[in-house]
């Protein structure tokens, strides 16, 4: 103290701004500093915004894209239509095999899938589980065994039945055909096909109509059409009169095929 006046100290006050200008700098770099994370924090969002919108958009679109085909593939008319391949099934007897045609153009399931090769360019791959002289129930075995999913199908089943099975046996085993069917395919057309041979009305051929009518199926009366036909009967069957010839399978492809011109015509 000099004169009763204190004496600053220069060596503190300089200090005192050293530890200031080291804390300005401190508090500048940590602003800096967390300014960089946020900026590298907002880019690294973007990034993840973007790849995620990215994702789903292309998911968006391939779902779109799934969508749309599955609407215009779900109906076999709608593919026959559109030259798209069908898989379809014949599940029945003998008159599934074509038994009793003299050569091959008597063969209505060839004739049907070269009409729809020829006509719509649609590819019919089908699957004949057919055996001469079986019953619903041996169809159902054949069936059961089989795990491919079909688009059309067309049951024949009866002659044999009417023999081997009773009645209320051979409804519990054809539903259980239909429904098989429709569980692996929703979307199926199923076609029961009531045979030439059984021009007598009877509870076999009366349950066939009653399963189609519950089922919203459209049955094809083969009998009836035999029956109406200009020619006699036995001119359009074996000497047996059970199985079709040549000329009597040719009523089946052209029914089989007037039926699925019938549901395409109803597309439109």
């Amino acid at each position: 103290m000099k004169n009763g006046r204190r004496v600053k100290n220069p060596k503190r006050n300089s200090s005192s701004r050293s530890k200031s200008k080291v804390l300005d700098i401190s508090i500048i770099i940590l602003i800096i500093a967390l300014a960089l994370v946020i900026a590298v924090g907002t880019i690294r969002d973007k990034k993840t915004l973007a790849k995620n919108m990215e994702i789903y958009s292309s998911d968006s679109s391939n779902n779109s894209e799934d969508n749309k085909k599955q609407a215009t593939t779900s109906n076999p008319y709608e593919k026959i239509k559109d030259g798209k391949e069908v898989n379809i099934l014949v599940l029945g007897n003998g008159v599934g095999l074509s038994e009793g045609k003299t050569d091959e153009s008597g063969n209505w399931t060839s004739s049907l899938s070269k009409w729809l090769e020829e006509t719509y360019k649609s590819k019919a791959n089908i699957t004949n589980l057919s055996q001469d002289k079986a019953t619903v129930k041996v169809g159902l075995e054949e069936l059961e065994k089989n795990k491919d999913n079909f688009d059309l199908a067309y049951i024949i089943f009866g002659e044999n039945d009417q023999k081997e099975i009773k009645p209320n046996e051979f409804k519990e085993d054809y539903e259980k055909i239909i429904k098989n069917l429709r569980e692996r395919n929703k979307d199926i057309s199923i076609v029961p096909i009531i045979e030439n041979s059984l021009r007598k009305k009877n509870e076999y051929t009366t349950i066939i109509e009653d399963i189609g009518k519950a089922n919203d199926l459209k049955v094809l009366d083969m009998a009836t059409v035999f029956t109406k036909d200009p020619a006699p009967y036995a001119k359009l069957t074996t000497k047996g009169g059970i199985y079709p010839n040549n000329v009597g399978y040719s009523l089946y492809f052209s029914n089989v095929k007037s039926l699925i011109e019938a549901n395409i015509a109803a597309l439109n």
